[in-house]
């Protein structure tokens, strides 16, 4: 009984370690959209950093405890799908994928302050490039995606000579298949905007490329 304890006890401390750190890598970067943060883009009176996409309960998606709804179908979106330059292949319905999230804010649809759980304080968003709650251009992309990097689509190494192994990559594979997630990681700033690796060189390209 006591060495069950220690081990709950062990993990919680190590995933609250893992908040502690996540929520420092996103302080006063743009997805910090607390009152505090120096971003241009953020909440009038909400001092929570996690909230805007995270809730410790009823949330709408229960991992990674996902706080937001998407007034986007999760079909409604056109993605890239031109057969004579990819060999992946591409879905387009997005639910339950990561990008599906970041589209939650990114679609330029879905209000920024559009969260399943409601925080007491004042949750409207305002700032430069922001329209009725709203993300607008350049951040905002819209539901026709197929003028960007193709998301939702498999990873079709061993049939496209182009691709690097996976087991090699920095780049995020999920369910083998290239999300927003793939390049970017929400929660580190250190390589702008948000990208897994530097893109100087185009190495962040070549990381999945071998061209």
């Amino acid at each position: 009984m006591k060495r069950s304890l220690m081990i709950i006890v062990g993990m919680i401390l190590i995933l609250s370690l893992s908040s502690a750190v996540l929520a420092a890598g996103i302080k006063n970067t743009k997805h910090d959209l607390s009152a505090g943060s120096t971003a241009e883009i953020k909440s009038v009176g909400e001092d929570q950093i996690c909230i805007f996409c995270h809730t410790p309960h009823n949330a709408i998606v229960p991992v990674p405890l996902w706080n937001r709804s998407t007034a986007t179908g999760s079909t409604e979106f056109q993605l890239y799908m031109n057969e004579d330059t990819i060999d992946g292949t591409v879905s387009n319905d997005l639910a339950g994928t990561v990008s599906y999230m970041c589209l939650s804010c990114h679609d330029g649809t879905t209000a920024l302050n559009n969260y399943g759980y409601d925080p007491a304080s004042n949750p409207a968003v305002s700032g430069p490039g922001v329209t009725d709650g709203k993300l607008s251009s350049p951040a905002a992309l819209g539901k026709d995606l197929t003028n960007d990097h193709p998301i939702n689509i498999t990873y079709a190494y061993g049939q496209d000579p182009g691709l690097n192994n996976p087991d090699t990559i920095v780049c995020q594979l999920f369910d083998n298949t290239v999300q927003c997630g793939s390049c970017h990681s929400v929660h580190d700033n250190t390589n702008e905007p948000f990208l897994r690796m530097s893109n100087a060189g185009s190495a962040l390209c070549l990381d999945c490329h071998n061209k």
